[in-house]
Formats: C-alpha cells, structure tokens, sequence
C-alpha cells in the first residue's frame, strides 16, 4: 500500500523517484506534534489525537455505543490450520463499535480521517484503532502529511463511510467501509437522513453494483479529490468495525442483508481468479485444467459479478486478498479453499471464514523469484489431492 500522491507537495513529486520517496516517508514524532507551530489547516498532521470517550467528555457532539465489546468469532483450532495461524497475531476480543455526531470536523484524505476541535484527530475511526496494532501510531500515515490542500465545503449533515485503503482494495471496502452502515443505522440513521455521503472506494463494476444498491442520489456520493479536504457543518460517523484483521459476525450478516443478491442456488464450484493481477499463479493455465476438469467455474472479477456467483456456492477457491472477500457473501457453511502466500501475517482471511461460519482449508503459496508480488507456484501434488479430498 503507497501513500496517495495527494498527500505530498507537487514540488515533492517532481523530484528524482529516490528523492521524493524519502521526503514523502519523513513523518514527525507523535510526540513533537502538540509543539508544532499553526494547525493541520496550515501544513503538516494535526497536532493532537484522542480516544472517543476522551474526545466528548471534553467537546460537543455525540457518542453512542452501539456494539458492545465482543468476543472475536472462533478461528478452527484445526490441525492444518496451527502452522498459518502461528505466525499471526489473533485477537480474543473485539472493541466496542461506536457512532458518533461532531459539529464542523474536517475530514482528511481517502481514508476519511476525521480531525474535530482543537486540531484533535479521532484515531478510533480509522484502521490504527488500537494503540498497539497492528503497528505503533508512530507509523501512521496521518504522519506524513506535509501540505494541507484547500478545503471543500459540505454544508448541512454528512455521512462518512470512508476507511483506509478503501480506495485501493475493494477487499477493505468490503470489510471496513460498507460494514459501517450496518452502525449507523442500527443508532437508528437512515441514508435519507443525510446531505451527503463520504464514500471513497476503487471505482470498478462491483463497487458500482454496491452503491446503486444503497438508493442514495448519487450527485451527492462524494468520491475522494486529492486537491481537497473536506469541511462539514455536521458529521456522522462510526469506528472501524472490528479491529484490523479482525472482522466481527455482523459483517457478513449485514452484507447479505444489505445487498442481496444470487437465484438462492447453492450448488456451484468457484474458482476467483487473479488472472492478470499482482500475485497471480505461475501454474494458473495448469490448475484451471484441474478445476474445470472437476466441475469448477473460472470467475474473474473483473469480467463477472463474483458476488452473485459466491452467493450461490458451496464450493470456492480462491488466493488471499481482494478476491477472497467475496467469499463473505457465501452461503454459511461453504467449502472454501485459501491459497495464502507465505508472508501474510494479517489473518483477514481465517477471521472471514469463522464470522461466516465456513468451512477452511488452506495452501500455502510462495514466489516464484524475489518479489513478493510477483507470480506465486504451489505444490500441484497437495493441491491435487485436497481438490479430490474436500471438494468434489
């Protein structure tokens, strides 16, 4: 994931690739920022961060719990599943879900940061929620903003389901940005009820299917402009959902409910291809033979509608990342197969698996040369014989 270029000075951009990398990455100690001269209206990160209950029991607005704090839903303890989940960092419990009101807040870039009074950003909001993952604040990439573009106005009431990295992986629009209206209107909102809707995503047949979906006028869906912030007379707005890898049950329940789609057959044998992508397969015209050989169908996103198809699976394989996520529209109880490349450490995809209730199995991928994103081999043998093992 790369900083948008929006945040940097196009002085900063037109400088030798080596050159601009490092001045964009130069971020100011968490600790300095209170000490810094003007506000983040002028330049640089805001000066101040709070928790939610820190932030009004000292400003005006309102805050509302509206999900208690949970247990994570159960990854299998399964025999086959130990050696993945070892290397990843599993949460027990997941935070409480809040939605929240505040008076003239500006919100920040893509991901929807939110900065109310006394240049206070709101950290809960975002993908950092938690002060200890999945890295320190000091990474954070409100750090690195050195320009403050100008701002727009939104005047009267606005929605924000913006989320970090919403923009570039519809994955995360999934399952950080969408699960947000399940908050807001269970605290009782409607989309009706709004001037305008903060909504930055990937723009893709999918993401278009969705948000025609939600029924709202769409000259009043605010998509991300680099050159501006926003300023809003009032916004509403909730916590991450979750935690970062972590996705609580109401994710998927929302979604299917929020977004219905499929015939209500649940008999197909899917294959979610990345053909064309970063961390494609190197043996993919080898295993497509197998799979088709089998009953499988090929689905590439960008050419069929994978949640339609999903909806209507008993059967899924799929390689961790975007396209596994459309998997959160299977019917409980689905067959789910997870190609997982050796050094993911986030565990998204087991945490989607338990909150739907489906049935897990992985196989690990690895590079075929030095790059991480680039094609990917597996063991043809393994993969064989879990195809004839589980999914027949």
């Amino acid at each position: 994931m790369k900083v948008s270029p929006g945040y940097a000075d196009p002085a900063v951009r037109s400088l030798p690739p080596i050159v601009g990398t490092c001045l964009r990455s130069l971020s100011c100690p968490p600790a300095l920022l209170p000490f810094l001269p003007g506000t983040s209206r002028n330049f640089g990160p805001p000066r101040r961060r709070a928790t939610l209950l820190d932030y009004f029991s000292r400003y005006p607005g309102e805050l509302r719990q509206i999900e208690p704090a949970t247990p994570a839903p159960p990854v299998a303890d399964c025999t086959h599943l130990r050696p993945y989940l070892a290397r990843m960092r599993l949460r027990s419990l997941l935070p409480p879900a809040y939605v929240f009101t505040l008076p003239q807040a500006r919100l920040l870039g893509s991901a929807g940061w939110i900065v109310g009074e006394n240049d206070t950003f709101l950290t809960e909001a975002s993908f950092w929620r938690e002060p200890d993952y999945p890295e320190a604040f000091s990474t954070h990439w409100i750090l690195q903003r050195k320009r403050s573009p100008s701002l727009r106005h939104l005047p009267g009431r606005t929605l924000s389901l913006a989320s970090d990295f919403a923009i570039g992986g519809f994955g995360h629009f999934l399952h950080d940005s969408l699960p947000r209206l399940h908050l807001i209107e269970k605290a009782g909102y409607r989309l009706r009820d709004f001037d305008w809707l903060y909504l930055p995503r990937l723009e893709s047949a999918a993401t278009r299917r969705l948000v025609a979906t939600l029924d709202f006028p769409l000259e009043r869906i605010v998509q991300h402009d680099p050159a501006h912030d926003l300023q809003t007379d009032e916004i509403v707005a909730s916590s991450y959902p979750g935690t970062a890898g972590h996705m609580p049950a109401y994710t998927p329940e929302f979604l299917r409910r929020r977004f219905p789609t499929g015939a209500g057959r649940h008999d197909r044998k899917i294959f979610l291809s990345r053909a064309g992508s970063r961390r494609d397969l190197a043996q993919r015209s080898q295993i497509e033979r197998l799979l088709l050989q089998r009953g499988f169908e090929l689905i590439h996103p960008v050419e069929h509608d994978a949640i339609a198809a999903c909806s209507e699976a008993r059967c899924v394989i799929a390689q961790e990342g975007a396209n596994f996520m459309n998997t959160l529209f299977c019917p409980p109880g689905t067959q789910l197969l997870l190609l997982l490349p050796e050094w993911v450490d986030l565990p998204y995809a087991f945490t989607a698996a338990a909150a739907c209730n489906h049935r897990l199995h992985v196989l690990e991928t690895r590079p075929l040369g030095s790059d991480p994103q680039g094609l990917l081999t597996l063991d043809l043998a393994r993969f064989t014989h879990m195809l004839d093992t589980h999914f027949q």
